[in-house]
């Protein structure tokens, strides 16, 4: 199955729609909002790069990555930092991950790299897969960009082949304008939507998963 979890996964950079609500958010808001898309794009480079390495484990690895099959152990270097972290599975990847098989990758950003944005954060993910055509995905970490703080306590979502990922991203967005908190939905569709709190009020938005901005 060499590949076929990064393109089917990757679904996730779709593009999108706005709301058409008429709604004005505050300046504040609009820089929380802006920094939840920052940070979704972040993450989606994340976790499509660490699946591309474990789709690739017992065959060839990227470009730039390293791993240990004895330990686990890998490296990524992306463009804006460097990802460090262990796969471990209770199955055996040799061939990848097969039906009815999982894998979990621990994962630490470390933001340094000359002339980068310093982006960091940790997190999980894990990969299952239980049936031919579905991949069940969770994971839970955080990143910081500049001063955008993201903090997701719940990725779960299922993709089926031939469609984009259904299900939500739980997450708390931090940053000098305040906080939010919200889910993100994935409905299969071309939408990422976004229902939040901030301040006490409900508010929605979605985001352009090509361009990663928000519109309300």
């Amino acid at each position: 199955m060499k590949r076929i979890l990064p393109l089917l996964l990757s679904t996730l950079v779709l593009a999108s729609c706005t709301s058409g609500s008429g709604f004005k958010p505050t300046p504040e808001l609009q820089a929380l909002a802006d920094c939840t898309g920052i940070s979704l794009e972040k993450l989606g480079a994340i976790y499509g790069e660490i699946l591309d390495l474990m789709d690739s484990i017992g065959g060839v690895i990227p470009p730039g990555d390293t791993y240990d099959i004895a330990n686990g152990n890998y490296t990524i270097t992306v463009s804006f930092g460097s990802i460090a972290g262990v796969v471990s599975s209770s199955d055996s990847l040799i061939d990848g991950l097969g039906v009815g098989e999982s894998a979990t990758a621990t994962w630490a950003l470390n933001g340094g790299l000359a002339g980068a944005a310093q982006v960091t954060g940790e997190g999980t993910f894990t990969v299952a897969r239980p049936s031919a055509s579905i991949f069940n995905v969770s994971g839970s970490g955080a990143t910081t960009d500049g001063t955008c703080q993201f903090d997701f306590s719940g990725l779960n979502f299922s993709t089926v082949v031939g469609g984009g990922p259904v299900g939500t991203i739980t997450f708390t967005m931090t940053s000098p304008d305040g906080t939010i908190n919200g889910t993100m939905t994935f409905n299969g569709g071309t939408v990422a939507r976004v229902v939040a709190t901030y301040n006490g009020d409900t508010v929605v938005f979605n985001i352009d998963l090509i361009t990663y901005a928000v519109s309300f």
